[in-house]
Order: C-alpha cells, then structure tokens, then sequence
C-alpha cells in the first residue's frame, strides 16, 4: 500500500487537467471551427457542469421535497435545470415502477417529471434568447409525451412527440439529442409509424451529432426495419 501511495503521489498532476482539456478545445475551434467533435465534447462538459450545479443545490433535499425547493429558485435558474429535472424524474419512475415494483412510488415520480416538463414549457416564452430555449421546448415535450403514454392516451404522445420536433436549433441540440428513443420506440411499437418518421427526419434537420443516426432510423422504419432502440421486452401498458 505504501509502495502504491508513493506511485500515486509521483504522479499527482497539479493542474487543472479538465481545464486545460476545455482550453485545448476552445482553440481548436477557434482554428476550425467545423471541429464537429470539439465542440460536441464542449457542449456535453458545460450539459454536465450544469448538472453537478443543480445536484449541488439538491443533494441534502428529500425527493419529495425538490420540487419546491426548485420553484424558489431564481427563473433563470430554474430555467437551466428544469428539462433535466423533469428526465431525471421520469427515469425514477420507471426504476421504481420496473426494478422496485412500487407504483405508488413511480406514480409520484412521474407526477414531478410533468410538472418540471410543463415548469420549463411555461417559463420558456421569457427565455427566447437564451441558449438552453430549444432544449427546454424539446425535452419538456418528451418528457410529457412519455408520461402521458405511460397514462394510456397515446394521440396526446403523438401530439407531444411532434410538438418536440419543432424545437428551434439550439446548441444542445445540435451536438446533444437526448431520450428521444424511449417515446419513438414506443410509439413505433402501438403503430406509430408514419408520425414516428416525421419525427426523426425534422430533428435530423437541426442535429448535428444524431443527424445520420436519425436519417438511418427513419429510412429502416420505412423499409420495415425495427431500429436498434425498437423495444425488445414487453412494456407496462
């Protein structure tokens, strides 16, 4: 073990390696800014810096407390965590409903992940111009079409679906497309072809990172191919 410490001592960096990482991007970027990768690696740091602030501020909150403690935040604030929130919220609630089989619990999980879906829709008309806008429309969208799929009306998660597609272009968006193959699949699978295809091609159109990934989906669904992300096992409904 002493031997082991001493290894790891001589090889303590002391710099800040993350920083340093980021500077080395930035530059690249300013070089070429067609760097499709940098800037994708830039977009997922600053998505998870985000995230550890909004952590931060919760991680001593009891689950059914998080809620209002988010709803006292500054809106601008609120603004920033509110579609991840409502992910993570979801997320819980098939955990719970899945692995735990505790509906109640899934239930009260997927309660929060629409109120933080619907926070960010109603929040997001005063924040146009800022830089998480599109991201806020597009995920609180999914989320509400997962949860209302979860419910049984599925014209209301098309509804969602395609309401989600219209995102404007946003910089998370382009290099970062979250969670949308939990409600296409899904949908897919109870007949939703043609709405699931319309889907995927006008996201492809503002995505940068997902845009062949998208094009491919929807050109397999055509040809009657399942996607990859088609759902295997039996669902809950």
């Amino acid at each position: 073990m002493t031997h082991d410490r001493g290894l790891y001592e001589e090889h303590k960096i002391d710099f800040d390696a993350v920083a340093l990482g980021k500077s080395y991007l930035e530059r690249a970027l300013q070089l070429n800014p067609q760097l499709v990768y940098a800037r994708s690696v830039l977009v997922q740091q600053r998505i998870a810096d985000r995230n550890r602030s909004m952590r931060e501020i919760l991680r001593n909150v009891p689950r059914e407390s998080q809620y209002q403690t988010v709803s006292a935040l500054p809106e601008g604030e609120r603004f920033s965590f509110l579609p991840e929130l409502a992910i993570e919220a979801y997320m819980e609630g098939e955990s719970a409903d899945y692995y735990k089989k505790d509906q109640a619990g899934a239930k009260a999980a997927w309660e929060r992940a629409r109120k933080y879906a619907q926070d960010a829709l109603q929040l997001a008309p005063k924040f146009r111009d800022n830089s998480n806008y599109g991201t806020a429309i597009y995920m609180g969208n999914i989320v509400l079409g997962m949860v209302t799929f979860r419910e049984g009306n599925k014209q209301a998660a098309v509804n969602y679906m395609l309401a989600a597609s219209h995102a404007p272009a946003a910089e998370d968006l382009d290099y970062y497309i979250p969670f949308h193959t939990r409600l296409t699949g899904y949908l897919l699978k109870y007949g939703e072809r043609e709405s699931v295809i319309e889907f995927l091609e006008r996201v492809a159109q503002v995505s940068v990172m997902a845009k062949t990934q998208l094009l491919d989906a929807a050109s397999q669904i055509r040809r009657g191919i399942q996607p990859n992300w088609y759902p295997r096992d039996k669902t809950n409904q």
